[in-house]
């Protein structure tokens, strides 16, 4: 058989498809997985350039329009039709990050439905939520400190060698971060990193090695001091984030809802989210090289809760986008002591 009739054969065309995902994902680097991700994505485009041409040699260019605008119609029709079922913008997205392990993988498909997710519950005035917006204050030796995001992105960033974080990295419970009316603790979380290694015999091979990183523990609302700690029945929400806000970088936000907030003046819902797999909440993320972080999700921002997933049929979209490589996070699995 030819390689042209074998991609025009849906038989083939799966198993085709499906062999070079799997050496995708069995690459041993990010070299390997770009090639294995572009042939991927050039054969999935090559199979739909030559079902064209089957039917312009069959039947013609102006029968082949024809066709090709109606299956358009079909496939818009079937779309907006699951929009309209599931009541979002955004009803299958694909994960791209791995910051949500181990509960969701990385290319794992994700379906959507648009309703207000399952969170702790708490009430903030106006005033407080915008509060939310600004800078935190790191409280240490009886000093304050204001900073973008959270002591664990200051300490990534500009704030690296001060005696604050020293000892945040030794002893992260010594340092106290407040924003308006939430209090952050700290603790230590066990990082599981997966290394290459050396073998026997010259084989290489790969290791788990364990760190202890500072990670959020819980959060206090400070009026009433009830505490809040990560809950993973929580549900897991999709947001589009602002053009302006750090997270846009990676498309939408999947994510597990760790705040419900209602608005007490308007009775409005906020949102704060968290990976599983991330040490600080969304809010707290701040990048000091390019001057970015995270806001307060709104509920126009919100895309819906996560409510099924498919594993790895999301990889044939990542592809398609150009998401080619694996995260450095993907080696790595955070754990709650």
């Amino acid at each position: 058989m030819k390689l042209s009739d074998a991609l025009r054969s849906p038989k083939y065309q799966a198993i085709i498809l499906v062999v070079l995902l799997a050496f995708y994902l069995l690459s041993p680097n990010d070299f390997f997985r770009v090639i294995f991700g572009i042939l991927t994505a050039l054969t999935f485009l090559a199979m739909v350039a030559l079902e064209m041409k089957s039917g312009v040699d069959q039947q013609g260019w102006k029968n082949e329009i024809k066709d090709t605008a109606v299956l358009i119609i079909v496939v818009l029709i079937f779309w907006f039709a699951i929009q309209f079922l599931l009541n979002t913008s955004s009803p299958i997205s694909a994960v791209v990050t791995c910051s949500m392990l181990p509960n969701l993988q990385r290319g794992d498909f994700a379906i959507v439905q648009g309703a207000i997710p399952n969170a702790h519950e708490i009430e903030l005035t106006k005033a407080e939520l915008q509060q939310l917006f600004g800078k935190s204050t790191l409280i240490f030796n009886g000093t304050n400190t204001e900073v973008f995001g959270s002591a664990y992105s200051y300490c990534l960033g500009v704030g690296s060698g001060t005696q604050l974080c020293a000892a945040f990295v030794s002893s992260p419970e010594s340092i106290t971060e407040v924003r308006g009316p939430l209090e952050f603790k700290y603790s230590k979380c066990n990082l599981d990193k997966k290394t290459a290694s050396g073998g026997n015999n010259g084989n290489s091979g790969s290791a788990i090695i364990r760190y202890e990183e500072p990670c959020v523990s819980e959060v206090i609302l400070s009026a009433s001091g009830k505490s809040f700690k990560p809950n993973y029945n929580n549900d897991v929400i999709v947001y589009q984030p602002a053009k302006y806000e750090y997270y846009s970088l990676s498309g939408d936000i999947i994510h597990r809802a760790y705040f419900k907030i209602r608005v007490q003046e308007t009775g409005e819902f906020y949102f704060l989210s968290k990976g599983d797999n991330n040490p600080v909440l969304d809010i707290q993320v701040f990048d000091y090289y390019i001057g970015m972080g995270n806001e307060p999700i709104s509920k126009q921002k919100l895309k819906g809760k996560l409510i099924a997933k498919v594993p790895l049929l999301g990889y044939y979209k990542l592809l398609l986008s150009g998401f080619f490589t694996e995260p450095p996070q993907c080696a790595t699995l955070l754990e709650q002591k």
